[in-house]
């Protein structure tokens, strides 16, 4: 089984029919300048719903260095039985803003072997500042014996950025998308 998954803890764009100039030029719409990067993101790397490979999509939210710049990027590995590795990823994720997402995972691994994996786009909202946490856990093995493996990467929106490259953006992305429309699209069957 592999998933996606989205969420977002924060206010939602202030002008939800605003222009794509306007989602880039006005913090109040923040929320969605960062949901159409990473829909630009998705379409250009070809990532899908329950996708576990993340690296070309990583790549392209790269290419918006200053606008979205990657704050942090740690892995962990480790093995035993499926329910303490579970929850020594559990424990490694506690920065990750909402952990629901990694619960219905770890409750979803079907009993005996399996080789599952778990994408988690999480946007948060602190205030001024807009952050992007992209999750992937890998689990693979049975009941006695797992090996799991996490990698957690927290990106942040510089809002002043894109205000002053608002035209080069909307060049760039060519579409607007809403944050909870993006979201919803990302997200796999059951972790909504």
């Amino acid at each position: 089984m592999n998933a996606t998954a989205g969420s977002y803890l924060g206010k939602p764009a202030e002008d939800p029919d605003a222009s794509l100039r306007d989602v880039f030029a006005k913090e109040e719409n923040h929320p969605d300048a960062l949901a159409s990067i990473l829909k630009y993101c998705q379409n250009e790397s070809g990532f899908k719903v329950g996708d576990r490979d993340t690296s070309k999509f990583g790549e392209l939210l790269a290419s918006f260095q200053g606008v979205l710049d990657q704050q942090s990027m740690m892995p962990y590995s480790t093995s035993g039985s499926k329910d303490s590795v579970m929850g020594s990823i559990n424990n490694f994720l506690s920065d990750l803003p909402d952990k629901s997402k990694l619960e219905t995972f770890t409750v979803s691994l079907p009993p005996g072997p399996f080789d599952s994996s778990l994408v988690h786009f999480c946007i948060q909202q602190q205030g001024y500042r807009l952050f992007l946490y992209i999750a992937t856990v890998l689990a693979n093995g049975d009941d006695y014996i797992t090996i799991g493996v996490a990698v957690i990467s927290k990106w942040e929106l510089n809002r002043d950025e894109t205000i002053a490259r608002a035209d080069e953006l909307v060049e760039k992305t060519k579409l607007k998308e809403q944050l909870d429309d993006w979201l919803n699209g990302i997200t796999s069957s059951g972790y909504e």
